[in-house]
């Protein structure tokens, strides 16, 4: 099940990052160009995860995740 939870996580991140994806539903071509701290991807990761805390104390953790991962 973790494994499944894990490939659904990654599929829907490479997804979300694709160009294809983006150029698709792009509505203008000054649409996501920004490079954010809240970037469209995490912020759409953000949405769909199960919160169990505070907003703040799950966007601290998101936080910290994505700066171990980069």
């Amino acid at each position: 099940m973790e494994n499944s939870i894990k490939n659904i996580y990654e599929e829907l991140n490479n997804t979300l990052n694709s160009f294809s994806f983006i150029d698709r539903y792009r509505l203008s071509k000054t649409a996501f160009i920004r490079n954010r701290t809240l970037s469209f991807p995490t912020l759409i990761l953000y949405l769909l995860n199960l919160r169990k805390h505070s907003n703040q104390t799950e966007l601290d953790e998101l936080q910290q995740l994505k700066s171990a991962t980069a």
